[in-house]
């Protein structure tokens, strides 16, 4: 997907196209922003068991990949495209600002700023709380990255990398990253393309990139798969996970 342009911040979600949006690198559609949050898990506190020794100095080494598994469906239209010569590189590295911002910001930036959505609200939360807007999302061109991530599309999707980078997991970073950088590349905008509001166009790309996940992309997506049940930072929907990514990323700090 291309991703440049500059941040708007304001909202209106169209849904996520799916169940199981929450995990995979699945992407919600905004009218001119980008923007989640959701109530924090437990009142925000960080439920999750500290890295191990072993996590904290492993990294994830790239699976090989058979090239006859490799190759894309070979049809038309928003379907997984052929990622044989796809080769994963290093996530940029979250943005942490400890307490940049508050179990409320979370909360009211989601409320306000996604669904149900409050546009006086937002633009008073974003200009309130500047530092806490630019730690929970950032473009995709951003050389550090939030706790969501925003395309020029408008389309969002959390930084689930990002938390285990932050919780000192090396391996679940690497995995989940390698994964996400394998369906988008299987599903690209020259395929699968979101012109703005389209929910349907949405619920194809959704589609492809869950399919890739488990075709052409299933080395990368089985070696995530571990990293994406891990309650350390996926939750049980789009908006729990967010919930904890940003609570680890722009709150807490770990």
């Amino acid at each position: 997907m291309n991703r440049t342009g500059a941040l708007s911040v304001s909202l209106l979600v169209v849904a996520c196209a799916f169940a199981g949006c929450a995990t995979s690198t699945t992407y919600v559609l905004t009218d001119g922003g980008a923007k989640d949050a959701a109530s924090p898990l437990d009142g925000g506190k960080d439920t999750s068991q500290p890295p191990t020794d072993a996590q904290k100095s492993e990294t994830f080494i790239p699976p090989v990949v058979d090239a006859s598994n490799c190759q894309g469906t070979g049809l038309s239209g928003c379907t997984p495209q052929d990622v044989c010569s796809f080769s994963p590189t290093a996530p940029p590295p979250p943005a942490t600002a400890v307490g940049a911002c508050t179990p409320s910001d979370v909360t009211n930036f989601y409320d306000w700023c996604i669904s149900p959505g409050d546009s006086t609200q937002c633009t008073a939360l974003q200009n309130s709380k500047p530092a806490c807007l630019a730690c929970l999302i950032t473009p995709d061109t951003a050389a550090q990255y939030g706790a969501l991530i925003s395309d020029v599309n408008n389309l969002i999707k959390n930084n689930i990398a990002g938390c285990f980078s932050v919780k000192g997991n090396g391996k679940c970073e690497g995995a989940v990253a390698s994964n996400q950088q394998c369906q988008s590349a299987a599903c690209p905008d020259v395929v699968c393309p979101v012109p703005s509001g389209d929910t349907q166009a949405l619920t194809d790309l959704n589609k492809c990139l869950t399919d890739a996940e488990k075709t052409n992309c299933a080395t990368y997506g089985q070696a995530a798969a571990s990293c994406l049940t891990n309650p350390a930072c996926t939750g049980s929907d789009f908006q729990s996970t967010y919930t904890l990514i940003a609570t680890t990323i722009c709150v807490n700090g770990n």
